[in-house]
């Protein structure tokens, strides 16, 4: 018999608790945490491989395509590709923009926050199906 996938395994924590945890739980907040957890393990057997390196390139491109813009010289390049460096240039020009009226920040605002915007649509379509369970409740 083979081994279960890390798939059915989450799906059997998932049933354990759905089954046989949270009906017997008579505490409020014990309970409100079973359901979170029952959240998390639907989630881990079918979450999306993680896309964070793959973005990072992507922004990458968006910030070589600026280097010459104001609000990004000072940020671009950067020495590191790792994504958490890459993020947080990118979080740095953004927060420059905010204020900036000129063209620059407008370059900013149409090319780097676009992407970004999409990204984190793409993440939310995954990951917005928890927000019930993190207020409680569970689906059906």
């Amino acid at each position: 018999m083979a081994e279960p996938t890390d798939c059915e395994l989450w799906r059997c924590v998932e049933t354990t608790l759905r089954n046989v945890l949270i009906p017997a739980v008579g505490d409020e907040w014990a309970r409100t945490t079973a359901i979170h957890l029952v959240g998390l393990a639907g989630h881990a057997a079918t979450r999306p491989d993680d896309r964070t390196a793959e973005r990072a390139v992507e922004l990458s491109r968006v910030m070589d395509a600026l280097a010459e813009n104001p609000l990004v010289v000072s940020e671009w390049p950067i020495v590191s590709s790792e994504p958490a460096q890459v993020l947080a240039a990118v979080s740095r020009v953004l927060v420059a923009a905010v204020g900036d009226d000129s063209a620059s920040g407008d370059a900013i605002r149409e090319q780097l926050r676009t992407v970004v915007i999409r990204q984190v649509d793409d993440d939310l379509a995954v990951t917005g199906r928890l927000i019930p369970f993190f207020r409680g409740q569970l689906d059906s």
